[in-house]
């Protein structure tokens, strides 16, 4: 159990690091590119994602702490609940990136006036808002109060459970979105995606063979007519020497 909460916690230190030197480097680059600004949008949404994970896996040092001042819950409700919506953040920003990507290859001359750095923006906004803005319903279906635990012999911030009928609906609807919605769209889109893109480049690749080869093909005619014009030239002009 050490062995592992270790590796968790190195691996997400690492990840911070990693995500917070990439957001230096794409900040460098004045963000004039759809695909720079895409790939901000997902290494801030990767960083908070790393930054959460090492929270959870310090929570289960919490049993260690003698005079903890929240339970577990508390710590997997305001820690958990944002783990599970980020990852599904850096899943719509890869998904989004995944469709770029396949219109570049099939509107290569179109995609630049079509998916401009505003847009970009404003697409990644929303992807943080779709994901972020439900989750606030699921922090509220978990309300934090003090409670008094004898076994401690103090007071602990603890979570209760929501009796509101509308909460609860609100927040089963709000797991399938998450749990089940987004994970397949994310799946499938990118999926279907990256099959299209490799058919298509496929294609092209062997278009511009057909290209090459034709081209070849009629050089090497014009340069044989040329070689075939210059011997008859040459073979004349003999004759005539001759003569």
């Amino acid at each position: 159990m050490g062995v592992v909460l270790g590796l968790d916690v190195i691996l997400g230190c690492f990840a911070v690091v990693a995500n917070v030197d990439n957001i230096i480097v794409y900040c460098m680059m004045d963000f004039v590119d759809s695909t720079t600004i895409s790939l901000t949008a997902l290494a801030i949404s990767d960083l908070m994602v790393a930054v959460i994970a090492v929270n959870c896996s310090l929570a289960f040092l919490l049993p260690l702490i003698p005079n903890a001042l929240f339970t577990y819950g508390v710590f997997m409700s305001f820690a958990g609940v944002p783990h599970v919506t980020l990852t599904k953040t850096s899943a719509l920003i890869t998904t989004y990136l995944s469709v770029e990507r396949y219109l570049c290859v099939l509107f290569p001359l179109k995609i630049r006036m079509t998916l401009t750095p505003f847009r970009t923006f404003v697409a990644m906004v929303t992807i943080f808002v779709i994901t972020l803005g439900p989750m606030s319903v699921l922090v509220l279906n978990y309300p934090t109060v003090l409670m008094f635990f004898p076994e401690k012999n103090g007071t602990i911030l603890d979570v209760l459970p929501v009796n509101d009928g509308i909460l609860i609906a609100a927040n089963d609807v709000i797991r399938v979105y998450f749990c089940i919605f987004l994970p397949l769209l994310t799946f499938f889109t990118v999926t279907i995606t990256t099959i299209l893109l490799a058919v298509s480049l496929k294609k092209n690749k062997a278009w511009r063979d057909a290209n090459r080869s034709m081209a070849s093909t009629h050089i090497g005619h014009k340069t044989g007519d040329a070689l075939l014009s210059t011997r008859n030239q040459v073979q004349s002009n003999l004759k005539r020497r001759r003569l």
